[in-house]
């Protein structure tokens, strides 16, 4: 009876342990899946974006003029073929043809700007040896020089035969032949024969002490612009210089009697305006 007793314990207790389950390998799966590192997730690779190369650009030649250019002098007349406005102060004027080829055309504005500016200088001096030397030569007791009727000394005028003037004139000729001399030397300006390159600028000499051809800015534009100033300017002096040595001697009267009121302190032709009203 106990030994009945004893086999039945035993079987419960075996058929107790079967309904346990295998926890040692659960705990030994879940430890060895703690142990693995986490797989980190590869960034992604970066795809560069296509290039878009530009198209080179496409030069289209430029249109040939429709037919000849009008003359800006006088609109109803045609520029001559030389004069395509590409120098500066070009307003189509040629009347006698003396640009009839492009070296001849920078030859002759190149003796236009010369003129210009010597007539720029004689339009200052002229009236201004008329206004002030007969008072500077009486204070200093020098010699009068001027013509008679205190007109300046020219041909038309006479008065050149004076030994210091002629001396003078003389020292005039020698500066501007050295300074003609240097500029061709340096290549700033070049011999009437010989072939000038496509940047060439007539009267372009480096002299610019005051910096007034940079005055409006150092663009192309603004240097043309200043030498169009330049030479409306010297236009208009060798037309003034012209009339008045004409004036003075058909009149035989200094240029500032016949216009005082030019020659004189503004304030004062104000105040005799004002007189007269």
């Amino acid at each position: 009876m106990s030994m009945l007793k004893m086999t039945i314990a035993a079987a419960a207790f075996a058929g107790a342990a079967g309904f346990q389950g295998p926890r040692p390998l659960r705990r030994s799966l879940n430890l060895r899946v703690a142990e693995e590192p986490a797989v980190e997730a590869a960034e992604p690779v970066p795809v560069p974006e296509p290039v878009m190369e530009e198209p080179e650009p496409v030069f289209e030649p430029a249109p040939e003029p429709k037919g000849p250019i009008k003359a800006g002098w006088l609109p109803f007349i045609n520029a001559p073929a030389m004069l395509d406005g590409t120098l500066a102060g070009d307003v189509g004027f040629d009347p006698l043809g003396f640009s009839d080829s492009d070296a001849q055309l920078i030859n002759m504005r190149e003796a236009e700007v010369k003129h210009a500016r010597l007539a720029m200088l004689a339009a200052i001096g002229w009236p201004m040896a008329e206004k002030v030397h007969g008072g500077l030569a009486s204070s200093f007791g020098l010699d009068y020089l001027l013509s008679d009727g205190g007109r300046a000394p020219s041909v038309l005028n006479g008065g050149l035969g004076n030994l210091i003037i002629a001396v003078g004139l003389g020292f005039a000729l020698i500066l501007a032949s050295l300074v003609e001399a240097q500029t061709l030397a340096t290549g700033s300006q070049m011999k009437w024969e010989e072939e000038k390159s496509e940047d060439y600028v007539s009267g372009e000499l480096g002299f610019d002490p005051l910096g007034l051809y940079t005055f409006w800015g150092k663009t192309d534009g603004a240097k043309f612009a200043m030498r169009t100033a330049e030479l409306k300017n010297g236009r208009t002096a060798m037309m003034g210089i012209t009339i008045m040595a004409i004036s003075e001697a058909v009149t035989h009267t200094p240029v500032v009697e016949q216009s005082a009121w030019a020659f004189r302190p503004f304030w004062e032709t104000v105040a005799a305006l004002m007189q007269t009203i």
